[in-house]
């Protein structure tokens, strides 16, 4: 497993994490991040790319760790 994810955090393609689905576990003064979590757009988005994923969320989070029931996500998971 790698790092753990946690809200302003970079993510998958350099979106930015900025808004968590749960509010009540931290790491490190961070809200932790979990599946369904919003991003910002990533590298792709630049330049006009009519192909780029402007409304990313975060997936295929831990299979035995959870924050509210959700699973935590870390680098290396893939977004939606």
């Amino acid at each position: 497993m790698g790092a753990a994810h946690r809200d302003g955090d970079l993510n998958t393609d350099n979106g930015v994490l900025n808004s968590v689905l749960q509010s009540t576990v931290f790491c490190n003064g961070s809200l932790l991040s979990v599946d369904g979590s919003s991003r910002t757009s990533d590298d792709s988005c630049t330049g006009g790319n009519p192909h780029c994923s402007p409304n990313l969320k975060t997936a295929n989070g831990s299979s035995n760790v959870f924050a509210e029931g959700i699973a935590v996500n870390y680098s290396g998971n893939a977004d939606t």
